[in-house]
């Protein structure tokens, strides 16, 4: 064998054996992500420690965003149409083992957050850029001052939890009751702090207590994210939660939110609420050592007076952040597949949130582009992160079939042709409840058209969806409409073409193979005199042929369904 020829089966061996063995690439995270103080803090924390910077970035953003409220739940927002978003974030830390390290992220996050409640300001620091952290050791300078009592800022309240229940969270918000003593004063005064940062050791146990008849956390954490009032309507105990400021740090391994994580958490909101970041230990060290004490108090202390600048009320756009804005909104806005896009499905909220903490880090009350850049980085990494988690995740394998199939006929197929692809063994009730969802993801849209029977509905790839296909296949609009331009007028001519009779005579054999494997008469079956055993030989039938066609011949197999079903619409069903 000559060397070129060797080469040449060599080389398609090992692509053959690339594409066996492909692996997922893990989530990079991108520099822009450390911007300004949150950099300073993740570098600090990550100088001497096995956490991942991903991890420790994300705990500070969310840990700083719950901080930056007051007491009464009153917060800054930024605001997008009508909705305001607080710096309020729902996070999980996923490690792709019980050693990632996901824990040690919390520490140093902790201590920051803690000592900025004491420390005011330290002639040690001195900043660039707000990015390099500078430090004379020649400096010899006292403690940095306390703050005096009257001036002493209240910390935010932190717990780690369990979150064990929805009542148990409305209570730990709650407002003052509505019943009063004699002197007229609440009997209960309600949280005395609105604001909460909970760091969740075990999320797992949380998904476990949401799959438990009669468990509302689901529905008190989606309306807590949302910032509404939460207000379970029960005729006796009564309890409100009115302005809650809760943020969420929740830790969890990849194998155990697999197992947990249901279709139900995915498709109702719960999961988009997250940021999901994989985390996993960076490297070895079997000694680390604390952070430095006068270090912790500079940064303390620019924590400090970012949180007294944050005050509420709204923190406006620059323009040419509204510009940046509107290039990535399509991107944040943009359709993707399975459990991965239910997970992701809040992007266009997620980061105007991450850059209005971005812009408070900062001190300043209008969102530049470099905090939506950095808030669009981390992001990326979220995305990433849950891509890497979830899309090999069917989220809603119905609704994916129904997808497929639509998209091998073409964009369009009858309902009763939907129900063939499951052979008519999927129950009605499941078959319409994934029509509806994709329905109202906007992916398919339905049209019922009128018979002498029944009435027949035809289902629809939506146009987005149909130019997303050809985008991932490399067709443009263009040549699409070219080609449809073509096809009609190919279809106008084929009356008398050799063409049209030659395709004629394949459906009426393919009719032909259909009945006879459903034992049929060919002419009862295209008439539509069919009973429901009919019905089930005929759509087992099918499914048999379809194993063997190619897509031409699975969409004539089709297009022959979609006909026998408008015949069998139009007559009254035979028992």
């Amino acid at each position: 064998m000559d060397d070129k020829r060797y080469e040449a089966i060599a080389a398609k061996l090992d692509a053959d054996e690339y594409e066996a063995i492909a692996v997922k690439e893990w989530p990079i995270l991108p520099l822009e992500a450390l911007h300004g103080l949150a950099g300073d803090a993740v570098h600090l924390a990550t100088t001497d420690c096995e956490a991942d910077p991903a991890a420790v970035l994300i705990t500070f953003l969310t840990w700083f965003g719950a901080a930056c409220g007051q007491p009464d739940g009153r917060t800054p927002y930024v605001r997008i149409g009508e909705t305001r978003h607080a710096p309020r974030l729902f996070t999980a830390v996923v490690g792709a083992s019980s050693r990632a390290r996901k824990g040690t992220s919390k520490y140093p996050v902790q201590r920051l957050m803690e000592e900025s409640t004491l420390f005011s300001t330290s002639p040690l620091v001195s900043s660039s850029n707000n990015n390099i952290v500078t430090y004379d050791p020649h400096a010899v300078v006292p403690p940095p001052p306390l703050f005096t009592k009257k001036e002493e800022r209240s910390p935010c309240p932190a717990s780690e939890g369990p979150l064990s229940s929805g009542e148990g969270i409305i209570y730990r918000l709650r407002d003052p009751s509505e019943e009063t003593d004699d002197d007229g004063r609440p009997i209960d005064k309600g949280s005395a702090d609105k604001r909460l940062i909970v760091i969740e050791g075990e999320l797992g146990g949380v998904l476990k207590v949401m799959q438990r008849e009669g468990s509302i956390v689901s529905t008190v954490l989606r309306v807590a994210w949302d910032g509404g009032v939460i207000e379970p309507l029960t005729k006796t105990s009564r309890i409100r939660a009115s302005h809650p400021h809760l943020c969420i740090v929740g830790h969890i391994t990849a194998d155990e939110l697999k197992a947990l994580l249901t279709t139900v958490d995915l498709r109702n909101g719960l999961a988009n609420r997250f940021l999901w970041v994989m985390a996993r230990r960076t490297r070895l060290i079997s000694r680390p050592q604390p952070m430095p004490d006068e270090v912790v108090a500079a940064l303390a202390a620019r924590i400090a007076t970012a949180l007294e600048q944050a005050t509420p009320g709204q923190v406006a756009w620059s323009a040419s952040a509204l510009e940046r804005w509107d290039a990535l909104y399509p991107e944040l806005t943009g359709e993707r597949e399975g459990a991965w896009g239910y997970a992701t499905g809040r992007a266009e909220a997620q980061v105007p949130r991450l850059a209005l903490i971005y812009t408070l880090l900062d001190q300043q009350a209008v969102i530049q582009p470099e905090h939506l850049e950095a808030a669009y980085a981390l992001w990326r990494y979220c995305d990433a992160s849950a891509r890497y988690l979830f899309a090999e995740t069917a989220a809603d394998p119905i609704g994916n079939k129904i997808l497929d199939a639509l998209r091998e006929a073409g964009g369009v197929m009858s309902q009763t042709a939907l129900h063939a692809v499951f052979a008519r063994n999927l129950p009605s009730d499941r078959l319409a409840a994934a029509l509806t969802l994709l329905q109202e993801h906007g992916r398919i849209t339905s049209e019922t058209r009128k018979t002498g029977g029944h009435p027949s509905i035809t289902w629809r790839l939506n146009t987005d969806e149909k130019r997303r296909i050809n985008e991932q296949r490399g067709i443009s609009s263009t040549t699409e409409s070219l080609g449809t331009n073509e096809e009609r007028r190919i279809n106008e001519e084929r009356d008398t073409s050799f063409f049209f009779l030659r395709k004629k005579e394949e459906s009426d054999a393919l009719a032909m193979e259909l009945a006879k494997s459903a034992g049929l008469e060919v002419r009862a079956m295209l008439a539509g005199q069919l009973s429901e055993a009919d019905w089930s030989r005929l759509t087992s039938g099918y499914t048999q042929i379809c194993e063997y066609q190619d897509a031409e011949g699975r969409t004539r197999l089709t297009a022959l369904i979609e006909q026998i079903d408008t015949a069998y619409n139009s007559r009254e069903v035979r028992p």
